[in-house]
Order: structure tokens, then sequence, then C-alpha cells
């Protein structure tokens, strides 16, 4: 059994940035990533067991750029059934099975953690309301989310890579290596400060950001996450050529290229683009196993549905960033899921008109969900 996951904390403090995207149709690749099942689960209405006071048509345009891969072939590994917090480490590395997520039947989807607390999904413009009254309202700025959600995603690699047992200050062995995919957006930013966190306990990092190689063009969170990430002694690849080949073995691939707020199609630049399309090749070809920040890149955070094109990510595990999806909707689509807290004020749910949200943690800052 691996270490027992350590409590995050708030640390940092400035403005919000918000991003905006416009959106192109992408004729380039034809076909669907997603099985019979999750296309049969995703063409229900989008009736997420909470309700919304967000209006729909007050949704960002957006401006930064984007990436999108998919994970390396394989089902996910099962959840424990245990609902004990010290089965987090068991369910990462696949002991049990859980939920039921497998069925093709249309159904309601809920989820809960591991201890039976029920845990509302909500949609991508919950959050993002959610996200701007943390930060206008009540005092949570960006900079804390990014820096809370980035370390629960440190802390969720570092238990699937051995934890204690491989990482030590005085271990000789090999460090793991670990590739990060982030796009040029808030994904991103969680998935370079996660990054930073991983530089730091001993792992060799290798980053590549979708969008753009040049500093001044990036998502201004992204580019502070950056810079922490190299003085942490990270390494930045700017082409795919740099990216470890089959004979060069790696230890797990973080997707944080799209998350849960834009698919392939938004991408306007068509080099970007094929970019991406590259990335989600390359990861798909390797054997690492894959960690999705929010949701699998290529599968909407609404609906659960993949982009239209033969690109998604098939991660081993998701990990929601302060809530669950709405796009959560099956194993197959995301593999085993988690949940770490950003911190958001509790009045910040009620207020964005989350029904049903509770306090899922306890004395946790990184849970594990399942599927009813």
């Amino acid at each position: 059994m691996l270490r027992k996951l350590k409590p995050t904390e708030n640390v940092l403090d400035p403005a919000p940035k918000r991003s905006a995207y416009k959106k192109v149709n992408n004729k380039n690749h034809v076909g669907s990533g997603l099985s019979e099942e999750d296309e049969d689960d995703e063409s229900e209405d989008d009736d997420s067991w909470n309700s919304s006071s967000v209006d729909e048509s007050s949704a960002p345009v957006a401006t930064t750029s984007d990436v999108r891969v998919r994970a390396s072939g394989g089902s996910a590994s099962a959840a424990l059934g245990s609902s004990s917090p010290s089965t987090i480490s068991a369910k990462i590395n696949g002991d049990g099975s859980s939920g039921t997520g497998g069925s093709g039947k249309k159904r309601s989807v809920k989820i809960q953690t591991l201890s039976g607390v029920s845990c509302p999904t909500v949609t991508p413009l919950q959050m993002q309301e959610i996200e701007r009254l943390s930060a206008l309202e009540m005092g949570l700025s960006e900079e804390q989310m990014i820096e809370n959600g980035g370390r629960g995603a440190a802390m969720m690699c570092l238990q699937a890579l051995g934890g204690s047992r491989r990482i030590q200050p005085n271990n000789h062995n090999s460090a793991p290596i670990v590739v990060i995919l982030a796009g040029n957006n808030r994904t991103g930013a969680y998935a370079l400060c996660a990054a930073r966190h991983l530089s730091n306990h001993g792992c060799v990092v290798l980053a590549f950001i979708a969008g753009s190689n040049h500093e001044g063009q990036l998502y201004p969170m992204a580019s502070s996450q950056l810079r922490g990430f190299l003085a942490a002694g990270g390494e930045l690849i700017h082409t795919i050529a740099e990216l470890p080949q089959a004979s060069s073995p790696v230890d797990l691939i973080m997707d944080g290229m799209l998350g849960y707020q834009y698919m392939v199609r938004d991408i306007v630049d068509s080099d970007e683009r094929e970019t991406i399309c590259d990335l989600m090749d390359w990861a798909n070809d390797n054997k690492a196993p894959i960690l999705s920040l929010d949701m699998p890149s290529g599968v909407n955070g609404t609906t659960g549905q993949g982009d239209k094109t033969k690109f998604c990510i098939r991660p081993k595990w998701t990990l929601c960033l302060g809530a669950p999806k709405a796009g959560c909707r099956s194993r197959s689509t995301t593999g085993e899921l988690f949940l770490t807290d950003l911190g958001i004020p509790r009045a910040c749910w009620k207020k964005a008109g989350v029904k049903g949200w509770g306090l899922p943690w306890g004395a946790d800052f990184l849970v594990g969900l399942e599927y009813l």
C-alpha cells in the first residue's frame, strides 16, 4: 500500500484572467474516438442531476491556443469498492472493481466518492461561473486555484509512480520520467504547476506546450507556471521529434491540453491543429499510462461526446479539478475518476446553482470517485 496523500494549501494571490476561443470546423479528420456505448450514453439529454443558474448565452469566446492528445490504448484499471480514504492508492493501481461505467444502457449518470458521498457534476458554464465568483467576490484568486489544482495533480502522479517506495531523497534508482502535454490555456497552467512540483520531488519532467513555443505568446498563467517549472529543473521541448521514442520508456503522461472547455475544432490555426493531432498520435502509440486533467482532451465537457474526429485521449485516470464535469459519463471514456480540492469557498457552489453539493473531502484533498 502506498503512503497516504497529504493536504495541499493555498499559496498565491493575484487577479484572475480569462481566455476565449473561436470555433472552426475541422474537416481534416472524420470518425469518432468513442465506443458505441459512449455514444449511446452521450446521445441522451444533458440532464446532469444538478441545476444551473448560469445563462449559456454568456459563455466566453476564446483567444488562446490549444492542443489535444489521445491516451495509449487499453482499458482503465478498476476501482476499489471500499470507501476508506486509504484505498486511493489501491484505486490508482487498479485493485478491485467499481461502478457500472461499462453499461451501454441509457441512464442518468451519478457519481459519488469511495466513501459514499454524492458528488454532483457541473457543466462547463457552471464551473466558469464558480471560478469567476471565487476570484471576484470571495477572495480566491486564479493563481491560488491553479496552485491547489496543480499540487493535487502532482500528488496523484507521485502515488501512481510508486510513492515513497520509488521516490526518496537517497534513492539511487533511475528517476521516473513524466511527459507533460500542456495546452496554452488554463488547463495547461494546471499541468505546468504539477510539472514544477514533480520536478521538485525528484522526477525527470519534460513539458511540451501546444500552441506556442514563445513565452510572450503564452496564456499569462501558463507563462507564470512555465517560469517556475524551468527554475525547478524541468525541461521544455519544442518539437515532437524531441519527445521520447519507443526505445526510451516513459513512466507517465499527463494530458493537460484541452480540459473541459475546448475541442479540436476550436483551434483556428491549422498548423496548431496538426501539432495537436500529432501529439495525440504520439501519446496513443506510447505504452505509458495517461492522466487527464478535468476531461480527456477531445471529449466534450458537457455531453461527454468526442470531437467527431478520430482524436481523443483514452486515459487510465481522469482527475477532476474542483468538481466532476457533466461530460464524465462512463469509465470507458474517462478511466478511473478522482477529484482534487481547489479551495473554492462553500458559498460559491450554492450561488452558482449547484444542487446537492456537500463536503466530499473529509480529511483529504484528493479523493477517489466512482460511477453509480
